[in-house]
């Protein structure tokens, strides 16, 4: 794993604190916002083909909040 970009922690480490508390506070918001719409949409009546990439958008994002996040 490249750790290059994060190199700015050992030249400032004031920084490494914020820049980890928004990072996990962007994973926990987007994972729960996916998850909210994936449920709306199971419990939708009428689906739809636009729900389908509504489910298939939230499904793909949060995989990158999850597990990439």
């Amino acid at each position: 794993m490249d750790f290059a970009r994060y190199v700015f922690v050992t030249d400032s480490p004031w920084l490494g604190i914020p820049c980890i508390c928004i990072l996990c506070l962007a994973a926990v918001v987007g994972t729960l916002g996916n998850l909210m719409i994936l449920i709306v949409i199971a419990f939708n009546e009428t689906k739809s083909v636009e729900s389908f990439l509504m489910a298939n958008l939230a499904l793909s994002d949060l995989y990158i909040t999850a597990v990439h996040g």
